[in-house]
């Protein structure tokens, strides 16, 4: 592989970590009304849920960390922006030659009834592309000591995986998934699908078979994620998509979008979500009758904050 196609093939998914995964869970796939991609359920350290929302999915996750401190109630930020990367293991490779620092490819492996561990993803952390973050670089590093991918597998249950995975999603971050389908048997909403592609095409076509949800939902336009070191972090979104080059000056796009848009800020931080609907109108009215519309303007209308755990969500036609 060389800079002749990008390190990842499509965005994939956007992670919200909340303390109320029901309550979030909830508020998307029944009061708005969109299809569920996978269903909330418990895992060793963590609980997630999926919403389909055309384009790409919205992961609802909780992490299960103990003595963690105060906790921000109900309140949600989003906090990861993930990519699938088709043979992770050979793009994990272009990564280190691309000179991109990321951690080693660390697979998520459960044990099946019979004892057999099986392997259903595998992700690959990447550094700097939201800037630079203590936990992301620091987990980054020590990734790489021996030992440290079984120590990483969130699909067992230890204080090291607990508290790694509560570190990693604490931050703004980005990483690269690839999905092993062949290893889905009896999961529900994925073994029926043989490939990603099938299971993204049946997502959308659920999306469209309900009109978008109560909101008209169409696809995600956009994720806006402000950085503090706008030049370094731009670079690095660079060497990751070459040949592919930003559609406008910190705005990068592949496949069916959407796009990331990189903005200066005085934090690194995952800010909004900007959603395409089919009607502002119907979209307005929903929300005004339940006391959910936040702030209109000539592009479009945001969701009340307050209303959805804190998450700026913004619609636009």
């Amino acid at each position: 592989m060389s800079d002749s196609e990008p390190i990842v093939k499509q965005l994939d998914h956007i992670i919200a970590r909340t303390d109320d995964p029901q309550g979030l869970f909830s508020l998307f796939t029944e009061t708005f009304g969109l299809p569920v991609s996978w269903p909330l359920a418990s895992y060793p350290v963590f609980a997630s849920g999926g919403v389909t929302l055309g384009n790409i999915n919205l992961e609802i996750l909780s992490v299960a960390q103990k003595n963690s401190g105060a906790q921000d109630g109900a309140r949600a930020r989003f906090c990861a922006i993930a990519f699938e990367a088709a043979s992770i293991e050979e793009k994990e490779k272009e990564l280190r030659r691309r000179g991109i620092s990321h951690s080693p490819v660390l697979p998520y492996v459960q044990v099946d009834e019979r004892g057999v561990e099986i392997k259903l993803w595998s992700n690959v952390m990447l550094g700097g592309m939201l800037g630079k973050n203590f936990w992301v670089d620091a987990l980054v590093s020590l990734s790489r000591m021996p030992g440290a991918t079984s120590n990483s597998n969130a699909g067992k249950t230890n204080p090291m995986v607990r508290w790694s995975t509560d570190k990693m999603f604490g931050s703004s971050l980005v990483f690269m998934v690839e999905y092993f389908y062949e290893n889905y048997v009896d999961r529900p909403h994925w073994s029926e699908f043989r490939n990603h592609d099938e299971k993204r095409a049946f997502d959308l076509s659920q999306l469209r078979e309900r009109q978008g949800g109560a909101l008209g939902v169409l696809s995600v336009k956009e994720v806006v994620a402000g950085v503090k070191a706008y030049d370094v972090a731009g670079e690095n979104w660079r060497k990751c998509f070459a040949p592919v080059e930003p559609r406008e000056n910190g705005v990068w796009e592949i496949a069916d979008g959407p796009a990331v848009r990189l903005v200066p800020a005085t934090e690194n931080l995952i800010k909004t979500l900007v959603v395409r609907v089919a009607s502002l109108n119907r979209a307005k009215t929903f929300l005004a009758e339940r006391g959910m519309l936040g702030e209109s303007t000539d592009e479009g209308i945001s969701i009340e904050p307050g209303k959805i755990h804190g998450l700026d969500v913004r619609l636009i036609e």
